[in-house]
């Protein structure tokens, strides 16, 4: 599975704050890095089963966790990512 640039920042910000953030968070966080603020879309991630939500008690937002599918593929994009100079 190929992710676009933006996908990549969610799901590697997602993994960074892996069970401790959820949307709102991460949308914080990435909404600088990414092209457009259009491009902050987390059902793309979750459909393909790549990240999903647990509900805590007590928690109005349900948290996001990275698969071990979303893992893979994190660590098959990051691998194949060329160095910036």
């Amino acid at each position: 599975m190929e992710l676009d640039k933006n996908q990549l920042v969610i799901l590697e910000t997602v993994h960074s704050r892996n069970g401790e953030c959820n949307w709102y968070k991460v949308s914080r966080r990435v909404l600088s890095l990414l092209d457009s603020p259009a491009e902050l879309k987390l059902s793309p991630l979750l459909d393909a089963g790549l990240i999903e939500e647990s509900s805590l008690d007590g928690e109005p937002l349900p948290r996001l966790h990275v698969t071990a599918k979303g893992k893979q593929v994190l660590a098959e994009q990051t691998a194949n990512q060329t160095p910036r100079a």
